[in-house]
């Protein structure tokens, strides 16, 4: 986690607060427990591909030191937004529970107005954390912070989870022993409960250790009856959508593919499938992140040069399984982030890779 070298010093409009970011290690009344848990960061993320002139995201280095892995007990500890920043009883924004300096501009950059904070009576563990409705993060920052709780030995009265779970979120905690019971929703409402347990994530973002990704495919995973076969096209609802989708499923289908929307299924049906992957196609996004679940892939995974981000990459070759990249052309269309652009996928270029990837002889 980067270091933030901005300092606070604002009065919050309507409910006086003087914000400094302050060491969970230098707060008083905080008590801090030290967790050890195995640190050593997943194997580099390597791709490959057929095209001339890779992207250089796929040339950088990503070496990041691991951070400590500690949970934090904080009387009277408080929740003001949904990114899981934690502020002390007496209002200093606790360090550790800042991903980043651009997470501290985003939340807490101009004058904002915080109504009186909601009591929650006992204890209480914030799973919240940076984009944690979204699937990827939810399941790469939110929930592995369970398995620093469990070795911390911090006992708590229930989790603090967002309020609106999609299905992979119940799922999820579900198969994980956290029934409704033991959930306390967040409704973006300043709460602040007797004691607030914050855990630290088990990892640093976008940068996955080996036992966090262990921890998942022991806490969430399938093994297969055999070994994996399946190909499969793997498609995507909403944006950053292959805009030929038709055209480059006909020239996969003969090939032994299988077009995929895994939010028509469940999370357990998901696992099960991608478990038996041999082969993933598809734009990026968190649908190919289930591929972790496989015990041996290959993957092609499309971008379009506005979103060129590392995050599924990292995780599946963290796993060992081997990684292709195509940067596909853009459709750009007003008034919409560059990143949320769909693409045109070379078809051609697709079949060149899976010429390399499928054994030699196969249909």
């Amino acid at each position: 986690m980067a270091r933030i070298t901005i300092p606070i010093n604002r009065t919050i409009l309507g409910y006086r607060w003087h914000p400094q970011v302050a060491s969970i290690h230098d707060i008083d009344g905080v008590q801090v427990v030290n967790v050890d848990l195995p640190s050593d960061p997943a194997p580099p993320p390597r791709s490959r591909t057929v095209q001339s002139e890779p992207h250089p995201m796929f040339a950088r280095s990503y070496s990041q030191e691991s951070h400590d892995l500690h949970v934090a007990v904080v009387p009277g500890g408080r929740l003001a937004t949904g990114s899981g920043v934690v502020i002390t009883a007496r209002g200093e924004l606790v360090h550790e529970t800042l991903w980043d300096t651009p997470h501290l501009v985003r939340e807490f950059g101009r004058p904002r107005r915080l109504s009186p904070p909601r009591r929650l009576p006992g204890t209480h563990a914030s799973l919240m954390s940076l984009w944690c409705g979204g699937y990827f993060h939810w399941l790469f920052n939110s929930l592995p912070k369970l398995a620093v709780l469990e070795a911390s030995g911090v006992e708590y009265d229930s989790l603090i989870v967002p309020e609106r779970l999609a299905p992979f979120h119940h799922e999820t905690l579900a198969m994980l022993g956290i029934d409704e019971s033991r959930r306390t929703p967040f409704t973006g409402q300043h709460v602040q409960p007797d004691v607030l347990v914050w855990p630290s994530p088990l990892s640093p973002i976008n940068h996955p250790t080996s036992f966090m990704l262990e921890w998942l495919l022991r806490s969430l995973g399938t093994r297969p009856a055999g070994p994996p076969t399946r190909r499969l096209y793997v498609t995507r609802a909403g944006t950053r959508r292959a805009v030929n989708e038709a055209e480059l499923f006909a020239a996969l289908e003969p090939l032994g593919f299988e077009f995929v929307l895994p939010e028509e299924r469940s999370f357990e049906e998901q696992v099960k499938l991608f478990a038996q992957a041999r082969v993933l196609v598809g734009p990026h996004g968190s649908n190919l992140v289930n591929g972790m679940f496989s015990p041996k892939l290959s993957v092609l995974e499309c971008f379009q040069p506005g979103h060129v981000n590392w995050g599924v990459y990292g995780v599946l070759c963290g796993v060992g399984h081997e990684h292709w990249n195509l940067l596909c052309p853009p459709v750009r269309r007003p008034l919409r982030p560059r990143r949320f652009d769909d693409m045109v996928v070379p078809v051609d270029l697709v079949l060149e890779t899976l010429e390399r990837v499928l054994p030699s002889g196969a249909p």
